[in-house]
């Protein structure tokens, strides 16, 4: 699972055929949730529950 906050790390991780969380207010200018991750999070203490959900999805 790649964990970033920016459009790159969205790349890198389609790249490597890893799912992605993003964290929200990172650096990008375009809104997160715009940038076609796996999940979206407030904050990195979200990680563990979305990880779980990721697994239960695949």
């Amino acid at each position: 699972m790649m964990v970033g906050d920016s459009i790159s790390d969205v790349g890198a991780a389609r790249a490597a055929s890893m799912p992605i969380a993003l964290l929200r207010g990172g650096y990008t200018h375009v809104p997160v949730e715009e940038l076609d991750a796996d999940l979206v999070c407030d904050s990195l203490l979200d990680l563990p529950s979305a990880m779980q959900r990721l697994q239960a999805a695949a």
